[in-house]
């Protein structure tokens, strides 16, 4: 046996290689195991990597929307197999999240005067992103010149729907619209262009368009300030069996949605929820005890588990 294995040893070269490049992976495997190689073997003597991405300062070339001039910031990527339901903590504030499991996968704060907290969060089945949501707030109140803009997207009339409250003391807003996530076209606002991009960098497929459901609140304050706060849930086209979308990207848009029954059942399902949706988040950020009984209605959405 031992001599057949020395002339094997000295004749095949390739058995020779993979033997010896075979050894060397089992011994990088042992010593430098995957994150989740150490989950499922936990006695393996190596460290695995970090799942959470120390925060990196970042210059942002472009405010995020509603702020003023962003001089800077800190970006955190977070751990994707954590996940939240029901509500979601922003500097001070709670935030109501469409039922299912959210998994927080980016977290920022700018370091300009309006000094914003952002959070952005998935919600996937059988590994296709259903959900996307970004959170926007400031913790303390802001001078009102520096929101001015937030409104801006209420009152697009390419939206599918603009549903406007107003008051002497309050601004609140939800529209509904389609987000088309092609390469510099996600977001004027860089965290969530930054967000989209780390979805796909972690390799979760993001389909082409979403609809998006846009939450905005503005408060005013003592002294010309105001307090603001925005949440944004888009929600994937898309066939829950196939996971592929309802109809393609162009037929999306509010001329020709008529034009296809499927999609337009879809964006009527959407319309459908939306007053829920933002009577349940105005009552929230009002009072955030509310979210422990916001109805059914205003927490189900159309892309919701089933």
């Amino acid at each position: 046996m031992m001599t057949s294995l020395y002339h094997l040893w000295h004749r095949a070269g390739l058995w020779r290689a993979c033997l010896i490049i075979s050894a060397l992976s089992l011994t990088m495997a042992v010593f430098l195991p995957t994150a989740s190689l150490k989950h499922l073997a936990p006695w393996l003597p190596g460290k695995a990597p970090p799942l959470l991405t120390p925060p990196k300062d970042t210059t942002h070339p472009h405010p995020p929307e509603g702020g003023g001039d962003t001089e800077g910031g800190k970006v955190a990527y977070l751990d994707p197999s954590q996940s939240v339901s029901d509500r979601a903590p922003l500097a001070g504030h709670v935030f109501p999240l469409p039922e299912g499991q959210w998994h927080p996968v980016l977290a920022a704060q700018t370091n300009d005067r309006a000094a914003f907290s952002f959070l952005a969060l998935i919600r996937t089945d059988h590994g296709a992103v259903t959900g996307f949501i970004t959170l926007q707030t400031n913790q303390n109140p802001v001078p009102a010149e520096l929101v001015e803009s937030l409104l801006t997207p209420c009152h697009d009339d390419r939206n599918y729907t603009n549903l406007n409250q107003e008051a002497p003391d309050m601004a609140d807003c939800v529209y509904v619209a389609n987000a088309v996530l092609e390469k510099g076209m996600v977001s004027n606002n860089p965290l969530i262009a930054e967000a989209v991009a780390h979805v796909q960098q972690l390799g979760f497929p993001l389909p082409p368009l979403m609809i998006v459901t846009g939450w905005r609140h503005i408060s005013a304050a003592k002294n010309g300030l105001a307090q603001t706060a925005t949440e944004d849930v888009l929600l994937s086209p898309l066939d829950r069996e196939t996971h592929q979308m309802l109809a393609p990207p162009d037929v999306w848009s509010k001329e020709t949605i008529a034009a296809n029954p499927v999609a337009e059942e879809f964006i009527n399902k959407i319309l459908h929820w939306a007053p829920y949706w933002q009577k349940g988040l105005l009552q929230a950020f009002i009072d955030p005890k509310s979210i422990e009984f916001l109805p059914v209605e205003a927490t189900r959405d159309p892309m919701a588990p089933q």
